[in-house]
């Protein structure tokens, strides 16, 4: 006997099924057209993911950690570039005053992923373009002014300054977020005429947000 509502129940959830493979990426649809019906394969490997958007043209998805997705459980992509490092100066000493701008080195490198900072010259070279986030921190006695300036090539991102005070010594930390093509340097400058307190009060770090 025909049941019109078994009828309606069918094409609603076919209709469903519709909905939810266009909402799919093209390059995670797959078909499967036995017994007159198809079906999304869940894709949770990189490697899978990968192939499929060579295959389809997609060369942006190899750049992805995640492609949000109802067919996709997670993917980290091991393309993705990795750079974060952490440097500080374990020898307790003032540093500086000196004559002129003096880029500080931070020679006790706790992390180096992808070698972009130099211990020799405390300077960070960005290798690959993208967004970065870096922090310093530093240490001050009472006897000389402090300042201390975070600088991206030749432009100022960020300082930290404590004039000369009867209070004693200060501790003080920054941060900034910046757009770095491949070769830019970053790096921690104390302005001439001023001092730090070295040690583990000191440090310099930053890590790569995203590439672009």
């Amino acid at each position: 006997m025909f049941k019109p509502h078994y009828t309606i129940l069918y094409l609603l959830h076919l209709l469903n099924i519709i909905l939810l493979y266009l909402e799919t990426p093209l390059y995670l649809r797959k078909f499967n057209l036995h017994k007159s019906r198809f079906t999304l394969l869940r894709a949770s490997q990189c490697s899978q993911i990968r192939q499929e958007a060579v295959s389809f043209q997609f060369p942006r998805v190899l750049s992805h950690e995640c492609i949000s997705s109802p067919y996709v459980n997670s993917c980290v992509s091991t393309d993705r570039p990795k750079v974060a490092f952490s440097a500080g100066m374990n020898e307790e000493i003032y540093v500086g005053p000196f004559n002129t701008d003096t880029t500080l080195i931070y020679r006790t490198v706790h992390t180096n992923v992808g070698s972009g900072y130099n211990p020799n010259t405390g300077i960070f070279t960005a290798p690959v373009k993208g967004v970065y986030q870096f922090s310093f921190t530093t240490h001050a006695g009472a006897n000389f002014s402090t300042f201390v300036i975070l600088v991206h090539n030749i432009n100022h991102l960020s300082m930290i300054s404590d004039w000369k005070a009867m209070d004693g010594s200060n501790s003080a930390a920054n941060s900034a977020i910046a757009h770095l093509n491949v070769g830019d340097q970053v790096y921690v400058q104390l302005y001439r005429g001023t001092h730090i307190w070295s040690g583990l009060h000191s440090s310099f770090s930053g890590m790569l947000l995203f590439p672009l």
